[in-house]
Formats: C-alpha cells, sequence, structure tokens
C-alpha cells in the first residue's frame, strides 16, 4: 500500500512542529519544582566522563507533524534532533535513539506505511549526518509525533560553550525564519474546502495557490537541511557559542544564549531574513509573532556569535559548503538602557530592525 493522495499528516494534530512545546515561561516554572536555581538555559547536558577532558553530550527532541509529506517530516525530524548538538559545534556524533508516536486512528494498512516511511526520511536524515539510529520506543498517541536522542562522546576541544562574548563581536544566523506562519498557510489552503473561515484567510493572503504551495515547498527544504556545516563553520571561525532557533523563537533563543554569557554584554539584532512569503502571511492573516521575533521555528538554523575579524572567513565557508550565504543579524554591544530591550532581557530587537525576504535556496536532496 502506498500513502492515499489526500492523506494529511498534520490533520492529526492541533499544534504543528515546535509549536507544540510548552512556552518558555511556562517551562521555566515548571523548573523550579526541580531546582532554586536558574536551570535550563541550555538544551544539551554535557557530563564529564571517567576520562580526563572527554563529556558525554547528549539532547533530546520530539514533535507532532509540520508539514504532510511523510517521508519529509522523518527528515526534519533528524535535522531537528541533531541541531541541540551542533550548536555545540559537535559533528562527530555517537548514536541516536528514535522516538515515534503513531495515530491509534490510523488502520493497520496506513499505520505500516506511514510509520515505515516516517523511519525511512528519519534514517535518511542521520546517515547525512553521519550518525547511526540505534533502536527506539514506539507508543500510540493521539497526535503522531517523531523525535529522538542524540548523544555524543566528545573531548573538550570539539565543544564550543563559550561564556565571553565581547563588545564588537558579530552575529549571523544560518537558516530564515518563517516556519510557523507558512506551515499554517498550506493548512488554511486545504481547509478552505470545508471551512468560510479558512477561505477568507487565503484570500486575504494575496497569495495564488501556486505561491502558497512554492513557499512552502522551499520552507520544507530549510527545515529538513540539517546544521551539520554551521557547526563546522564555528570551529572554522573561532565562534564564541551559538544557539539553534526552534520553539522559543528568535527572540527567546538569544535571551537564552545570552544568560550564559559573562555580565556586561547584551545581544542586538538589527536585520532578520525571512523565508519568501513568510512576512506576508503574517502581515495580511494577523497571526503570529514573526515580526516581534518571537514565533516558533521547527529545525532553524543556528545563531552564532564570533569575532568580527572571523566573519568574512565564516561567510565564505559556508557558502562555499552551501551554496549561499548566511545572514548578519545584528552584534555585541556594551550593556545599558535601550530602547529597544524589554526589561529582563539580554538580547532584544532593534528599534528600526529590518525584516527581509531571503533570496537563498537550501542545496536539500528530497525524495
Amino acid at each position: 500500500m502506498s500513502i492515499p493522495t489526500d492523506f494529511k499528516l498534520s490533520k492529526y494534530t492541533a499544534r504543528k512542529g515546535c509549536f507544540c512545546k510548552v512556552q518558555q515561561e511556562d517551562l521555566l516554572g515548571f523548573l523550579k519544582h526541580v531546582s532554586d536555581e536558574d536551570i535550563g538555559q541550555t538544551d544539551c547536558s554535557i557530563q564529564p566522563t571517567k576520562f580526563e577532558d572527554v563529556f558525554q553530550v547528549t539532547s533530546i527532541d520530539f514533535f507532532t507533524p509540520v508539514v504532510d509529506n511523510v517521508y519529509l517530516q522523518g527528515r526534519i525530524a533528524i535535522a531537528n534532533v541533531l541541531s541541540d548538538i551542533y550548536s555545540l559545534g559537535i559533528t562527530d556524533l555517537t548514536t541516536v535513539v528514535m522516538v515515534l508516536c503513531l495515530c491509534p486512528d490510523w488502520d493497520k494498512d496506513l499505520l505500516d506505511v506511514v510509520a515505515g516511511t516516517l523511519m525511512r526520511g528519519f534514517s535518511d536524515g542521520a546517515k547525512l549526518g553521519g550518525v547511526p539510529v540505534d533502536g527506539g520506543q514506539t507508543t500510540y498517541s493521539p497526535w503522531p509525533m517523531i523525535g529522538g536522542t542524540v548523544m555524543s562522546v566528545s573531548h573538550k576541544s570539539e565543544i564550543i560553550n563559550g561564556t565571553h562574548a565581547s563588545v564588537g563581536d558579530v552575529v549571523i544566523l544560518t537558516k530564515p525564519l518563517g516556519t510557523q506562519p507558512l506551515a499554517n498557510a498550506m493548512q488554511w489552503l486545504w481547509q478552505q474546502e470545508e471551512s468560510e473561515h479558512r477561505r477568507e484567510l487565503v484570500a486575504s493572503l494575496g497569495m495564488t495557490r501556486e505561491e502558497i504551495e512554492t513557499n512552502v515547498a522551499r520552507s520544507g527544504k530549510w527545515m529538513a537541511m540539517l546544521n551539520k556545516t554551521a557547526a563546522e563553520m564555528m570551529h572554522h571561525a573561532d565562534a564564541v557559542a551559538a544557539t539553534d532557533i526552534t520553539g522559543f523563537g528568535l527572540l527567546n533563543h538569544a535571551t537564552n544564549l545570552m544568560k550564559t554569557m559573562q555580565p556586561g554584554t547584551l545581544m542586538k539584532i538589527d536585520r532578520v531574513p525571512c523565508m519568501p512569503g513568510a512576512i506576508e502571511v503574517t502581515q495580511r492573516s494577523g497571526f503570529f509573532k514573526l515580526l516581534q521575533g518571537k514565533a516558533a521555528e521547527t529545525s532553524g538554523g543556528l545563531l552564532v556569535i564570533l569575532p568580527a575579524s572571523k566573519v568574512e572567513s565564516a561567510l565564505d565557508y559556508f557558502q562555499e559548503k552551501e551554496g549561499y550565504c548566511p545572514w548578519v543579524v545584528g552584534q555585541i554591544v556594551e550593556e545599558g538602557q535601550y530602547p529597544w530591550l524589554e526589561e529582563g532581557r539580554r538580547a532584544g530587537l532593534a528599534t528600526d530592525v529590518e525584516f527581509f525576504s531571503a533570496d537563498a535556496e537550501p542545496k536539500v536532496d528530497l525524495e
């Protein structure tokens, strides 16, 4: 049996991709039941082993469908699983254990083909990252989910998690933003035959069906793209530290990164690349917080802090590998009172921040 042409994987969840994650402010409240200390700023566990200067680095991530293409969803899931560990500059990964939750409403034949296709996409993406998938756990759930745990045994020289950003350091972003509005636009498109409200939403976008489908297909490639080259670039450019941009959105992830830095510095973001169509969907629908830097992203790029003297070398290295140039989005500035900085944050969007449509295409081969 093949997957029916009218099968919509994202139909089986009310919160797509990393938008299913618990919001950061709620999570920090939950963590207070575990410890009074300020924990939860990093996504990876870094634990010493019995060998000198060798650490076990572990991360877990899983989420609901963000696309309807089942194979692509598997590819996106593994890319997202690996991103946290790539944000530490680690590229030599030891193993991945897969987590898969399947919908009990699917009949046996559909269950078999969907599960197999998700696993194949996940496995193919893992091969591109050079990491084996060694087992996993499969359950039933009202909302399907896929993800896993990744582990690396790494020497301290392989791990980039500096805490001393300097005034004048530059911030670059390796993928554009906009997965949340585009995923929803696609869902509105196929729901418009069933709902007058959805027809009105699609009409408000001022985009043809072909334009929406083209933009969404491109966003799928961005999400499936591994952040491995970005991790390699971190070593090439002597990066200070990085974070991946996922469920908490650009501004919250940037804030978390800066909380790990020494006092006295802030991150100012003044240019933000977005996927074609994402800004239009956000502005015309009135939904999402993309233009506030707070929209959830699924399998986003790395936000990297690096010395200004290394920027040109970093951009050239990345472009040679991936065929496009990452974006300089901001800089590290001296701590102070700024009109663009929200209370309690160490990262913010400049008063005159520019959100723009990124003219780039990821080199991702899909089935």
